[in-house]
């Protein structure tokens, strides 16, 4: 139904005589916007409310490019509960702990990781794997990753994701489609880094964070990229700074962030 969620704003804003107002998180723009169907619908809704928020700039973007004049957007990113994650100062293991922390859903690319564990473990074997989430595919994730070192947690309370965050040496983010994915900040905010495909806004999410790989319609270039990119933080071929990025991601705490949402609404 996500198409009418703002048509039912605008026929209330109508009868109320007051404005309304629409957040785009993703799939309204990478799915319902993109749909003949629904697009000039959607361009409607957009450009007659009194202000449309965008979770990235990326989201932002396409909506233009399918139409939408922005003449009435702001871009206020996704953001992290800092009381919950942070750094608690736990060691991390002696050996690597990947994690994946999600819907095990084909849009979030959880299927992927069927191919890109075992490659990584050709390279790295003292690795250990972390997958939290539940979905349609962990039946198939759990019968094809059985012969290998990885632990199905299902779905856990943000506490628990952020004390197996703070273990993590590397966070995987294989999404076919996003927005701007809240789990990135939640796992940098304990110090992990990320590894994302480069669609949606994972790019800006990330950051300087992590890694972005860029997006290939072969498949199989895309695993094998992907899987060399972990191995690369693994082996600290590639330098992040760990210390800076706890620093910066600090102003993606919804506290901070909230005070840009009341701040639009007070102008509306």
């Amino acid at each position: 139904f996500w198409p009418y969620a703002g048509e039912v704003a605008y026929w209330i804003s109508q009868v109320k005589k007051v404005p309304y107002y629409i957040t785009c998180h993703g799939s309204e723009i990478n799915y319902a916007m993109q749909n003949s169907k629904y697009n000039s619908k959607m361009i409607f809704l957009l450009e007659n409310a009194k202000k449309v928020e965008f979770v990235s700039q990326k989201l932002l973007d396409t909506a233009i490019s399918l139409g939408y004049t922005g003449s009435n957007a702001q871009v206020i990113n996704n953001g992290y509960d800092a009381n919950i994650f942070k750094p608690t100062g736990k060691k991390r293991n002696e050996h690597k702990v990947i994690g994946y922390v999600g819907n095990l859903l084909p849009v979030k690319g959880s299927d992927r990781l069927i191919k890109i564990i075992p490659q990584i473990l050709r390279k790295i074997p003292d690795v250990e794997f972390i997958i939290i989430g539940d979905g349609e595919l962990r039946t198939r994730l759990e019968k094809e990753l059985s012969q290998f070192p990885v632990r199905f947690l299902g779905r856990l309370e943000p506490q628990l994701v952020s004390r197996y965050m703070n273990i993590m040496d590397v966070l995987l983010v294989p999404s076919r489609n996003e927005g701007f994915p809240c789990v990135v900040k939640e796992a940098q905010a304990c110090g992990t880094v990320v590894v994302g495909s480069d669609v949606g806004g994972i790019k800006d999410a990330i950051g300087d964070g992590g890694i972005t790989v860029p997006y290939t319609k072969n498949e199989d270039e895309f695993i094998c990229e992907f899987s060399n990119s972990v191995i690369r933080v693994l082996n600290n071929e590639i330098a992040i700074d760990r210390e800076q990025m706890l620093k910066d991601v600090k102003k993606y705490s919804w506290y901070e962030l909230q005070k840009k949402t009341l701040e639009m609404y007070e102008e509306i």
